[in-house]
């Protein structure tokens, strides 16, 4: 198993050889402040699943049950947002995947 940071300090070369199953699941989505801070996390409502927006949405969400499908989604384009609390706000910008910047 490989931890998140691990993975993304690796060449390119020996990233394509991981995957999903290999890799260690994502366990927080967070928001930084400028200072470096956590400021907002990623929580599923009421019904246990994120809401993940494309860029330039803020309805019709695309709803996940696990952290990963969402983190996933996020690395792809980059100015895409999730809902994240306090405030369940859409969140678009610096954005951090288990410690580490989208």
């Amino acid at each position: 198993m490989h931890s998140a940071i691990a993975v993304f300090n690796l060449p390119p070369r020996h990233r394509r050889h991981l995957t999903r199953e290999n890799a260690l699941p994502v366990t927080r989505i967070e928001k930084f402040d400028s200072s470096g801070s956590p400021t907002q996390r990623a929580e599923p409502d009421a019904d246990g699943q994120y809401h993940y927006f494309h860029f330039g949405k803020n309805v019709d969400a695309v709803c996940f049950r696990a952290l990963d499908d969402v983190a996933e989604f996020l690395r792809k384009p980059p100015k895409a947002g999730v809902r994240m609390n306090p405030g369940w706000s859409k969140i678009s910008r610096r954005i951090y995947i288990d410690g580490v910047p989208r």
